[in-house]
C-alpha cells in the first residue's frame, strides 16, 4: 500500500501542477476527470489502484473511472478467478461514451493480491457484444507488483486468473484443392491455433471473438498426421490430432529443388545435367527439360542464339543475353536474361510456367518450387 499511497500522492500533486481539469468528488468507488486539451490528463483511484493516461482530448472531454459490481462481473468469468475490484473506464464527447479512442492511452492497474502466478494473471476487456473477454495488460512488473500496457477501448475491464485448458477444438473442416488444404472451425475466443506435422511448426492463425478459424497449408501427396495446438489467451495449452490424406489429379506435376540435379514429373525421377539456380531472386531452369515435360516444343535457332517455346497458340520466343521476350509477337521485359550454361540454355521458370498456363508454388519450409496444371 506504500506504493498506492505514493501513486495517489503524485497524482495528487500533478492535479495541482498541471490544468488537469476539475476532479469532481463523489462517493470513494468514482472519480471524474474534465480531459485537458492541451496536455495529456491523469485520472487515478486506488481500489483497485488504476492509473489511465490520455493524451491531449478536445474541450469538455470527461473521463470516469468506476468501480463494478464484482459479484456480477463473477459470473460472466466463467472457470477464471477474479482478483480485485473491476472497474469501468469511460470517456464521453457531448454527453456520449466512445467506445475506443482514435490514439492508445496508456492503463495501468496494481494487483492487489500476493501471490499470483504472473504468467496466469492478465487484465482483461469484456466485449459485451459477443461476451467475450479480450487480454489485453500481461506485462507483469513484480517490484511495483504492477501491470501497464497501452489500449484503445473503454468499457468493463477486471483482473483474471486463467489455469484452464481450452476445450477441444469441434466444427473442424478441411477441403483440399489439390495439395492446398483448407482448415477451418471453432476454437476458444482470440486463441491461437498453432498447427504441426510431426515436430514440424507450419504455422498459426488467431481465432477472432466468435472463436472462428481458419488457415491455409500446402502439403505434398500422401497421407498425414496433424497435430492441432490450441493456446488461449493467458498460454494454456491443448492438442488434438486429425488425419489427413492429400491426393493429386494434376495432368502435369512437377518438383524441382535449386541447386539438385534430380526431379520429378508425374512422380518419376528424372536427372538434370545442369541444376535450376537462382538468379537476382528468380528461378531460371534448363529450357528443353522444363518445356517439354509440360508438353511444349523447343526450337532452337543457333543464328540468332534464341529459342522458341510453343505450347498451343502460345509461342514464346528468348534471346540469350536479352531482357526482351515476346509472346505471340508482343514484347515483354524480364527480370533475368536467359543464358547459357554447360551448353544449356536457362530461362526464367515462372515467366515461362504462367505464359503456358500452369500454375508455380514456392514452398519455402522445403526450398522446393512446383509447377502443376
Amino acid at each position: 500500500m506504500k506504493h498506492a499511497s505514493r501513486l495517489w500522492k503524485c497524482f495528487l500533486m500533478l492535479t495541482l501542477i498541471l490544468p488537469l481539469g476539475v476532479i469532481h468528488a463523489g462517493a470513494p468507488e468514482i472519480v471524474v476527470v474534465e480531459a485537458s486539451p492541451l496536455m495529456p490528463t491523469i485520472i487515478s483511484f486506488e481500489q483497485p489502484t488504476v492509473s489511465v493516461q490520455v493524451h491531449a482530448m478536445p474541450l469538455g472531454t470527461v473521463l470516469t473511472l468506476q468501480t463494478a459490481n464484482a459479484t456480477a462481473v463473477a459470473g460472466l468469468t466463467g472457470n477464471n478467478r477474479l482478483i480485485g475490484n473491476p472497474f469501468h473506464f469511460w470517456v464521453e464527447q457531448a454527453g456520449a461514451r466512445l467506445p475506443e479512442l482514435d490514439t492508445k492511452y496508456t492503463l495501468s492497474v496494481m494487483v492487489p493480491s500476493a501471490g499470483v502466478l504472473p504468467s496466469a494473471l492478465g487484465l482483461y476487456y469484456y466485449h459485451a457484444s459477443e461476451g467475450v473477454w479480450q487480454r489485453v495488460l500481461t506485462d507483469f512488473a513484480s517490484d511495483t507488483h504492477t501491470l501497464t500496457g497501452r489500449f484503445t477501448h473503454t468499457g468493463l475491464f477486471a483482473l483474471l486468473v486463467d489455469t484452464t485448458p481450452p476445450g477441444r477444438l469441434t466444427s473442424i473442416g478441411v477441403a483440399v484443392n489439390g495439395q492446398n488444404v483448407t482448415l477451418s472451425g471453432m476454437a476458444e475466443a482470440l486463441a491461437t491455433i498453432q498447427l504441426f506435422v510431426g515436430n514440424q511448426f507450419l504455422g498459426d492463425v488467431q481465432a477472432d471473438l466468435r472463436g472462428q478459424y481458419r488457415m491455409q497449408r500446402d502439403f505434398v501427396p500422401g497421407q498425414h498426421v496433424l497435430r492441432l495446438r490450441q493456446l488461449d489467451q493467458a498460454g494454456n495449452v491443448s492438442e488434438q490430432s486429425l488425419a489427413l490424406t492429400v491426393t493429386t489429379d494434376w495432368r502435369v506435376h512437377i518438383a524441382l529443388v535449386p541447386g539438385s540435379t534430380t526431379a520429378t514429373l508425374n512422380r518419376t525421377l528424372l536427372m538434370l545435367e545442369v541444376p535450376p539456380r537462382i538468379v537476382q531472386g528468380r528461378t531460371v531452369v534448363p529450357v528443353r527439360f522444363v518445356a517439354e515435360a509440360l508438353g511444349a516444343t523447343v526450337t532452337w535457332q543457333e543464328a540468332t542464339q534464341s529459342v522458341t517455346v510453343t505450347y498451343g497458340a502460345t509461342a514464346v520466343h528468348l534471346t540469350i543475353g536479352s531482357t526482351i521476350a515476346t509472346v505471340n509477337g508482343n514484347r515483354v521485359s524480364l527480370d533475368v536474361a536467359p543464358f547459357v550454361e554447360r551448353g544449356r540454355t536457362l530461362v526464367p521458370l515462372r515467366f515461362l510456367a504462367e505464359t503456358l498456363g500452369f500454375e508455380v508454388l514456392w514452398h519455402g519450409l522445403t526450398n522446393s518450387i512446383e509447377v502443376r496444371k
